[in-house]
């Protein structure tokens, strides 16, 4: 009975760290882009 929730559980888990993660790489491409454009100024 327990392991179809637990099976979301770490459908769910696993998805966060994904975003997570996700995020993470977003922010550092952001910054970079941010300093190549300052660059080119």
């Amino acid at each position: 009975m327990n392991q179809p929730w637990l099976f979301l559980f770490v459908c769910v888990a696993e998805t966060e760290q994904i975003s997570k993660h996700f995020l993470e790489d977003l922010e550092r491409l952001t910054s970079l882009s941010a300093e190549v454009t300052a660059m080119e100024y």
